[in-house]
């Protein structure tokens, strides 16, 4: 067990962006399984039905032939995927065949390391014996709260702090070789109460450590900052960018196959792609895809809607604004 900072879990190796670009191949991979979730919290989009209603965010569940379609398309690649993320806008645990379609993606050999992440409240003794065999590498359980009155008021659902701390010790001892990575999210937490987070989880994790939130995009819907003022989640400082480095190593596909420039597209207002009937591989390389990087490159961010008012640009370590001239051209 360790407590660390957020940002230890970064790749201590990365690759200046700028000398690599284009890749063949991208770093990261977002693939989500559904976009629905048993709670709402009050710092996710996902748990205001009503503004997602107003964006028209369409909501499902990924069927498996689609799921296994997109991991095929994968193989065609040039190398792994280092980054490999099963989560986007909802709980993963939902889907009923989620491990099945973990030990699928693990089967086929795409990624050198894949992450999962849940609240932890769907947790139980029979899905932790198939978690731990599935072919996660690392696993990201959210607290949210340390008591089940904080925890009310934040996800709006009646669950159970102590079972969710039982059922996170039962999944930690049938664990394996899968790393279990225990984070709160400060929401504006007293001393006592992060204290009390670490001395409950502590001990029955891998890496431990403290988060904090950040605003997402359309701004102009309110801030999901819940009042707190920080860095960045991982807590690296802010950076201003006119480029967003992601579209130029990662891509998001959502649910039903449409393809997002990134996680933190929850409107489903800036779509590249449809995997459910192009290949992953033309469209990471296509046209819209190229695009896309090169409005930003000409400083015509703004013009997205996801992008304008998006304040994880400034969360990225990487920063492309300086080569802005020289990679137009090179695309």
């Amino acid at each position: 067990m360790a407590r660390i900072q957020p940002k230890d879990l970064r790749d201590k190796n990365r690759v200046p962006l700028k000398e690599v670009i284009p890749l063949p191949t991208p770093f990261s991979f977002i693939l989500e399984g559904n976009n629905t979730c048993n709670i709402a919290c009050q710092y996710c989009p996902t748990g205001d039905p009503d503004l997602l209603k107003q964006v028209g965010r369409p909501m499902g569940t990924m069927r498996f032939e689609t799921w296994r379609k997109i991991v095929d398309d994968l193989k065609k690649f040039p190398s792994k995927i280092k980054q490999f993320h099963l989560y986007k806008d909802g709980e993963p645990l939902m889907h009923r065949d989620f491990t099945k379609m973990v030990r699928y993606l693990a089967d086929a050999d795409v990624a050198e390391v894949i992450w999962a992440k849940t609240n932890g409240f769907l947790l139980t003794p029979e899905l932790n014996s198939r978690l731990g065999g599935c072919g996660i590498n690392i696993l990201g359980i959210s607290v949210n709260h340390v008591t089940d009155e904080g925890l009310f008021k934040l996800n709006k659902r009646h669950v159970s702090y102590d079972k969710l701390r039982e059922n996170v010790a039962d999944l930690f001892s049938k664990r394996g070789d899968m790393k279990i990575y225990i984070k709160i999210a400060d929401s504006g937490l007293t001393k006592d109460e992060l204290e009390k987070f670490y001395t409950d989880f502590e001990h029955i994790s891998d890496f431990i450590a403290t988060e904090y939130l950040h605003d997402k995009s359309f701004v102009e819907f309110g801030s999901w900052k819940l009042g707190t003022d920080s860095n960045t989640y991982d807590g690296i400082p802010k950076t201003k960018k006119l480029v967003c480095p992601y579209p130029f190593y990662g891509m998001a596909i959502n649910w039903n196959g449409k393809v997002s420039p990134c996680a933190e597209d929850w409107s489903h207002s800036e779509i590249l792609g449809d995997a459910t009937k192009e290949s992953v591989v033309d469209i990471w390389n296509g046209q819209k895809m190229r695009d896309f990087r090169l409005s930003h490159l000409n400083g015509l961010r703004h013009t997205h809607k996801a992008c304008g008012t998006c304040e994880y640009i400034e969360i990225f370590p990487e920063n492309l604004d300086a080569n802005a001239e020289r990679l137009i051209d090179v695309l």
